[in-house]
């Protein structure tokens, strides 16, 4: 399995983030508030950017029961499953593995890995206020990561090589 062109993609209360990666490097990236406004948007903006990128493999979250993402985010990640699970592509969903004291400080990690979406990195905030709408950028750029470097390629790899060999 070779994971070439990569959608990964992520929901939370403020829209809809998504990073593409061609051969590790990272390509295209942005947010879509549209893809927020319901499910219809969400499936609508998804097929077209699986569309427009041709992924061989689509990321989605993994949302755990311990998560504390909203009714309507969660809604929005069945969405964006479903979705991924319907097209030519490998679909893969994990849970966003953050390493670090918080969001913000992970996607500063992540902007060090990925220096060309450094200047889409929101400044820090306070705890009580909405978290930037660019870090959604971030939490697709998360899920790609720790697929692309994670065990999960090489185990899914492992999975197209026929026993006998």
């Amino acid at each position: 399995m070779e994971a070439r062109r990569v959608l990964a993609v992520a929901a939370a209360t403020r829209g809809v983030g998504y990073v593409v990666l061609i051969e590790g490097q990272l390509v295209e990236w942005g947010v879509s508030r549209k893809a927020w406004e319901s499910p219809v948007h969400t499936a609508e903006t998804l097929q077209q950017w699986i569309d427009d990128y041709e992924p061989t493999m689509i990321i989605t979250e993994k949302i755990n029961s311990d998560s504390k993402k909203g009714k309507k985010a969660r809604r929005l990640t069945a969405t964006i499953a479903a979705i991924a699970s319907h097209n030519y592509a490998y679909d893969v969903s994990v849970p966003i593995n953050r390493s670090g004291k918080n969001r913000f400080a992970y996607a500063v990690a992540l902007a060090d890995i990925y220096p060309d979406v450094k200047p889409r990195l929101p400044r820090s905030h306070a705890w009580y206020d909405p978290a930037p709408r660019n870090l959604l950028i971030f939490d697709a750029l998360a899920l790609a990561h720790s697929v692309l470097t994670g065990p999960t390629l090489a185990f899914a790899a492992n999975m197209d090589t026929p026993s006998d060999q």
